[in-house]
This record gives C-alpha cells, structure tokens and sequence, in this order.
C-alpha cells in the first residue's frame, strides 16, 4: 500500500472510529437522559398520587368524625321531641329514616374512599370487605380467592387496593358482567392479581387512544409505581382478564 492509500486508509479509519465513537456517547447521552425523564416522571406521578390519596384521607375524616356525628346528633335531640299530631310524628320518623339512610351512604362514601380495614386490619381482610360489600350492593357476584398477605408497607398496601377498587369499579360501570372472578397470590418473588369477568368486553386498541375515560390510567400508573407489569386481555363478546404481578 503506497503513501497516498496508506493516508486515505487511515482518515477512513479515523472518521469511522470517530464516528463510531461519536454514536456511542450519543447513545448513552440519549440512554441517561431518558432514564433521567423517567425517574422524573415516576417521582412526578408519586407526589401527585400521594397529594391525591392525602386529600381523600382528609374527605374520609370529614365524613366520619363531622357529618356522620352532626346528623346522629340532630337525630338523637329530635327524638325528644314529644309531638302529639299524628302527622307531624310520621313526619318526624320519615326524616329519622331519611337520617339513617344518610349515615349508611356516608359510612359507604367513607369507607370506599379510605377502608378502614385497611389500617386496622390489613390488605387481606380490606379486600375481603370490600368484595363482600360490593357484591351486596352492585349487581355483580364477586368470586374472590385470596391468600393472606403478609405485613406491607402502608403504601404499597394502599396501591394495590386501589388498583383492585379501580378495576371493580370499571367492571362494573363497563364491562355489563355478571360475575367477577378475582385471584390474588402471593409467593416468595412477587404478588399476583389475576381478575377476570364475564362482561362484554372491549376493542383494546381503540381503548388505548382514551385509556383514562376507562379508567386504565389510573392502573398502569400505580401498577408502574410498584414496579410492576400489567398485561390486559379483551376482546368485544369476551370479557376482559387482568393480570398485574408484582415484584416483592
């Protein structure tokens, strides 16, 4: 090989670990920044979902430690009243009975927006309550089979509940189903909920385009704060099945 090749190799070689190099950085540049955007976005959707589960904690509060007390008390003192007319006394019981629907609809409120059987009890018999209740109340049968779980952090408990609640509440308001079958286990690498339904069941791909009218977009974020994976299996006429496992 003469001088001039011998040169011209050796500006090709240069240019293309130049190149080579220059790709390189820039990938990892690309790789960092996206990680970077990531845990931004993650620590992002943290604050507010905490923001968000403080705020229904101070409802919760409300409603139980203010209103309920306030309507129990104008009950009891208007219970004393000694009415003789027969009118005003079927009066007075109609708006006791009125007083007692309130206070269950308030309990009702109150516990759907913070279980208390999730402090006092534990994510096991919080989700045991909350499918009881459910099932008295919709018109849904919900076939839940559980394994205890055992002690977790109180937020993490409180995100697996909630993603659970959230997709009770979307069968019931979409999916037209008659039964809910819920598994949930837990083993020694990871949490598995598994819910399946007898519905109507839905496009997925035309889900995806307003994934938080269906409720979907609260799952998938707290399903990403636990550092899980969500695999979600519909179709129209054939119900639609979760399943979100988490690492423990």
């Amino acid at each position: 090989m003469d001088g001039p090749q011998t040169t011209l190799f050796t500006a090709i070689l240069i240019a293309v670990v130049s190149l080579t190099v220059f790709l390189v950085y820039f990938f990892v540049i690309l790789l960092r920044q996206q990680r970077i955007n990531r845990r931004l976005f993650e620590e992002k959707l943290r604050t507010e979902i905490e923001t968000l589960e403080k705020e229904r904690k101070r409802m919760a509060a409300d409603l139980h430690d203010d209103l309920g007390p306030s309507l129990l008390a104008i009950k009891f003192q208007t219970s004393s009243l000694e009415l003789t007319d027969p009118i005003d006394h079927e009066t007075l019981q109609m708006a006791h009975a009125q007083m007692d629907h309130l206070l269950e609809k308030i309990r009702e409120i109150s516990n759907d927006i913070l279980p208390s059987a999730l402090n006092r009890k534990g994510l096991t018999a919080a989700v045991r309550d909350f499918s009881q209740t459910v099932s008295r109340s919709a018109a849904i049968a919900i076939h839940l089979s559980i394994d205890d779980m055992p002690d977790l952090p109180a937020e993490k408990a409180v995100h697996l509940f909630r993603v659970l609640q959230e997709i009770v509440h979307n069968t019931i308001k979409h999916a037209a189903a008659k039964n809910l079958y819920i598994e949930w286990r837990q083993n020694n690498t990871a949490l598995s909920i598994v819910t399946r339904d007898d519905g109507k069941g839905f496009n997925t791909e035309e889900a995806a385009g307003k994934m938080r009218g269906l409720g979907l977009n609260n799952i998938v974020s707290r399903t990403e704060i636990l550092g899980g994976k969500l695999y979600l299996d519909a179709a129209p006429g054939k119900g639609t099945r979760y399943e979100i496992n988490i690492p423990t």
